[in-house]
Order: C-alpha cells, then sequence, then structure tokens
C-alpha cells in the first residue's frame, strides 16, 4: 500500500523530505564540493532502504562528505536477497519467508530508500548490477549442500558468512536459540545465500570502483556484515554506526561493530584522565534524572512514571533488608549476542538458569530477576522470553526467588537503590549502575568490563565464589572502582556516543527526528560538531 500511494504521488508528510531541504541549495552545495574537491569517493552502504532511521542519517551525512569535496554512492539491495535484516518474525512469518523470501517486504523497503536518496542527487549503485545469473545460482548450489551446524559455522575467503547468517536467524526469531527443524534450516539457508550474493555483489562493486572509505550502520547481520568484512578484507576503512540510547546520539565505531570496539577497547585515555567537577555533577544529575523517569534519552523504554511501584515491591514481600537482596538484569536474549563473548557461561539463559539453581539453595538471601522491558517495548516483540523460559526449566521457583517480568513499570534504577548486589550479563545498565556507586557483577560481557569498574569473574568458580561471599565477604564498590565508573561513563556517553546538534527530536514519528531548518548552512559553517567527529572517524 504505502509503495503503490508512493508511485501515485502521494506523500506522507510525516517523514523528512530532502527535496525541501535541499530546496534553492544546490548550487552552493556544488560551489562547496568543488572548492573542496577530493577526488576519491565514499561508498554509503545503507542496503536495507526500509530502515527508515539509518537512510535519513546516512542521507545526512552524505550531504557533509558530499560538501567536503567527496565523491558520494550508495549501494541498496533491490530485492535480490532471500533473507536480510529487515526479517523480522512480527512482520513476516516462517512460511512468507519460505515460499517468497523477501518479497512481501522488498516493494516498500527499497521504493523508500531509493525515494529519499534519490532526493540527494547521488548515484544510488544496486545489489542486482554487480550479479550474473550464474552468481546467483552457484550460491544457492553451495549453500545446499550445507547443514544447519555447517552454516552456522561457515566461511569462505575469511568472510564469517555463518556468524552473521545465524545472528540474523536469531534476529528473526527474536530467540536466543532456535529449534532445528526443516522451517529454521531452510530459513536460515536463506540468510546464506543473502549473505554470499552480497559478498560476490560487494566484491564486483569494489573491484570495478576506487572507493576510499565505506560507511555502513550495525556492521553484523545480513548484508551489512558481509560488506563490512569485505571491505576490510580489500583494505577500505569503514566506519559503522548505531542508534545511541543518549538524546540525539549515534555510537560510531572504526573498523568494527559497536559492541566490540567498546567490549575489547583498551588503552584508552578516560582511564587516566582528571573527571572534572563539573562533568562529574552532569553525570550524577544524568542518572539521577533516569531513577526520576525525567531521563530525556531518546531510547527508553519506562512508560509509566510512578517510583512508588518499585516501594511497593518491596514491601509487599518484605524486602526492606536490603542486604540480602541481589537483583540480576537481563538483557534482549537474541539481540547481538553472537559478537559478544561468552567467557564463563555458554550463553545469557545459561547465565540465569545457573543463578536462579545457586540462590534456590541459598533461603539467606532473595533473588530479584528484573527482565529486560525492551522485550515487548522496542518496537520489535522478542519471542522468547526470559520469564516464559524461567516457567519452562522450574515447574516452581523458590519463595526468595522474585520475577519482574518485562511488562513492569518497575525503574531499574531505583531498584538497585534497594539490592546490595547487582549482576548483570552484557547489558549498558552494568556502566550506569557501577557510575551510580553500585556494587556490580559482570557475568558475560559488558562494556565496562575488565576496567577496574566491576566484578568480572573469569570462571564459574570465580562468579560463585564471589556468590558465596555474598553478603558478610563481599567488599563493597571500592572509591577508585566508583571514580573509574564515573570517568568512564563520562567517555562513554560524551566520546564513543557521539551527539548531533543538527537534529531536532519527534518521538511521535518514526524516525523521531527531523532537521534544523538551516541545516544546509549548519552543515556549511561546521556547526554540528557530531557530525564533524563522525566525518573525522570516516576519513582519518
Amino acid at each position: 500500500l504505502k509503495s503503490t500511494l508512493k508511485y501515485l504521488g502521494v506523500k506522507d508528510d510525516s517523514q523528512i523530505s530532502w527535496s525541501k531541504i535541499l530546496k534553492n541549495q544546490k548550487k552552493k552545495i556544488f560551489q562547496e564540493h568543488k572548492k573542496n574537491y577530493k577526488n576519491k569517493t565514499v561508498l554509503i552502504a545503507t542496503n536495507v532502504g526500509g530502515q527508515r532511521f539509518a537512510v535519513n542519517i546516512e542521507a545526512l551525512i552524505s550531504i557533509a562528505l558530499y560538501l567536503k569535496g567527496y565523491d558520494v554512492e550508495y549501494i541498496l539491495c533491490d530485492g535480490v536477497l532471500k533473507a536480510c535484516l529487515m526479517a523480522q518474525h512480527n512482520y513476516l512469518s516462517e512460511d512468507e519467508n519460505l515460499n517468497s523470501g523477501m518479497k512481501k517486504i522488498c516493494k516498500s523497503c527499497f521504493s523508500h530508500g531509493d525515494s529519499v536518496f534519490s532526493e540527494t542527487g547521488f548515484k544510488i549503485n544496486y545489489l542486482s548490477e554487480y550479479l550474473t545469473k550464474k552468481d546467483i545460482e552457484q550460491n544457492n548450489l553451495l549453500a545446499r549442500k550445507l547443514s544447519f551446524d555447517e552454516m552456522t559455522k561457515f566461511e569462505i575467503d575469511g568472510i564469517k558468512i555463518g556468524i552473521h547468517s545465524y545472528s540474523n536467524l536469531l534476529r528473526f526469531y527474536g530467540a536466543g536459540e532456535v529449534e532445528i527443524n526443516h522451517a529454521s534450516t531452510e530459513i536460515l539457508r536463506n540468510f546464506i545465500v543473502s549473505s554470499l550474493i552480497t559478498k560476490k555483489s560487494i566484491e564486483n562493486l569494489l573491484s570495478q570502483k576506487k572507493i576510499y572509505k565505506v560507511f555502513l550502520h550495525h556492521a553484523i547481520y545480513v548484508p551489512q556484515g558481509i560488506i563490512a568484512e569485505v571491505a576490510k578484507k580489500k583494505g577500505i576503512d569503514y566506519t559503522s554506526w548505531v542508534q545511541a540510547y543518549k538524546n540525539k546520539s549515534l555510537e560510531i565505531a572504526k573498523n568494527n561493530n559497536w559492541a566490540s570496539r567498546n567490549i575489547f577497547e583498551t588503552n584508552t585515555p578516560w582511564i587516566n584522565s582528571d573527571l572534572e567537577k563539573k562533568s562529574e555533577l552532569n553525570l550524577l544529575d544524568y542518572f539521577e534524572n533516569k531513577k526520576k523517569f525525567k531521563s530525556n534519552d531518546w531510547l527508553s523504554f519506562n512508560s509509566k512514571k510512578r517510583n512508588d511501584f518499585v516501594l511497593e515491591f518491596i514491601k509487599k514481600f518484605k524486602l526492606i533488608d536490603k542486604s540480602k537482596n541481589v537483583c540480576i538484569y537481563t538483557n534482549l536474549i537474541w539481540d547481538a549476542q553472537i559478537i559478544y563473548p561468552n567467557p564463563i557461561f555458554k550463553n545469557m539463559m545459561d547465565w540465569v538458569y545457573s543463578t536462579v539453581e545457586y540462590f534456590s539453595n541459598r533461603p539467606d538471601l532473595n533473588l530479584i530477576i528484573r527482565v529486560h522491558p525492551g522485550e515487548i517495548k522496542s518496537g520489535y516483540i522478542s519471542k522468547e522470553r526470559v520469564y516464559h523460559s524461567l516457567k519452562k526449566k522450574f515447574k516452581n521457583l523458590k519463595r526468595n526467588i522474585y520475577v519482574l517480568d518485562s511488562s513492569s513499570e518497575i525503574n531499574s534504577y531505583l531498584l538497585a537503590d534497594y539490592c546490595d548486589l547487582n549482576i548483570v550479563y552484557s547489558s549498558r545498565i552494568s556502566y550506569e549502575l557501577s557510575a551510580m556507586g553500585h556494587n556490580v557483577i559482570v557475568a558475560g560481557s559488558a562494556f565496562c568490563s575488565n576496567k577496574n569498574i566491576t566484578l568480572d569473574p573469569k570462571s564459574k568458580n570465580e562468579y560463585f565464589t564471589l556468590l558465596n561471599s555474598f553478603p558478610n565477604n563481599l567488599k563493597p564498590i571500592s572509591f577508585e572502582r566508583k571514580i573509574n565508573a564515573l570517568k568512564y561513563a563520562n567517555y562513554y556517553l560524551n566520546e564513543v556516543c557521539v551527539e548531533l546538534s543538527s537534529i531536532n527530536i519527534n518521538k511521535e514519528k518514526w524516525p523521531p527526528f527531523n532537521f534544523n531548518d538551516n541545516l544546509i548552512e549548519i552543515l556549511l559553517n561546521e556547526k554540528d560538531n557530531g557530525i564533524k567527529k563522525i566525518l573525522k572517524f570516516i576519513l582519518n
């Protein structure tokens, strides 16, 4: 319906109009480009045009690059992939993907991206342009020979086809593990074929064109992860980005995805920096606002702004003595977990089950399981959820174990004030709670792991030894770790997260923003420091 309306010339007034933004500005833009001309081309590898947030951010960056003298080209999928990032179980069923691939989504996805990018005037490349019929047939035959297990580990020419494909399969189902059956096997095969097709198309494009740098979102899944790996193999730098939680901000990474950058980053200057008093007060105020539902983050999962929910819960179950309370915070079971290392437990649910079993034998303590509200409030409902999984695993939970499901309106940050120990697997809340002064154990891989902020056991034995020492022999968070947590929070929120001042937030629509009326003047005069920083990342 959307595609037909667009074809008939009916435009959605809520969408960003690049024609309007660029109206009467093209001559000025071209003159600036010519003045700064570099004779180098940056490829904006959006691919999935239905990602409305990504399409408009990347259109913005493409114009900023052009003004700096770089030629810009896009690459879009034009319906040649059988499965991709746009495939989600609540939009596309198993049967639909098995019978017709992505056809249900392709037309509207392609038409949106093609329409937006056409308004910028830059060249659009299409995946199918760099493929032959023989390429597609050969890749179909190759994928057909692989079993489910072989597909999950499949690599070719050093490109990790299997990891990105299987990760996307988990995303499709919204699950941490997938039952191996005919449907899941064939859908995984569709992701494998799409990865192979992407690899071939991008290799051909990069062989035919001289590309200086690549800019793309995610750098994992299909096709983004494949493009990132092919670019890197060919010696072409790429910069990836995702939407940050912080208001008007993106997380960026060079030749990496955002999660790996944060988890494995070492030798960063934040640890040896001095935290100014003003910055410390701003951080404390920022985290205090999270507890009061006053945060202006543009990603938030709390809808009802009542702090008394927590106190009602604590009083109802007689959990007033915080020295006996331990809270664990889960993350989305499926989200990017393939790229998160699991040094101790097989996966997040293995950690949850093991922790529940441990506290079942510790009646002297209370375990509160705070399930990530994003399971049902992120716009993409998870099919596999923590509470459902717990009910399947344990017929009856012990009386000292409490589950706050994803539908709970309890404020996670305020809940931590009623617990002397908080345990996180791989969620951002690990650094946030530490910066608030809480003692935090990281049982998986979090951004602040191994940075002298959290307690980071390296084995199950170390993990359970820490739990055994609680409450009497586990030391509270030290002053040094508190300061390190604040330093890291300052670094993460103000360096890793890049704020774009030329964005105006509008949470009533999607994407949840528009641009300043004088956007081109802002870009010409380099008044948006966030865009300047992103360009530096891309071009250096």
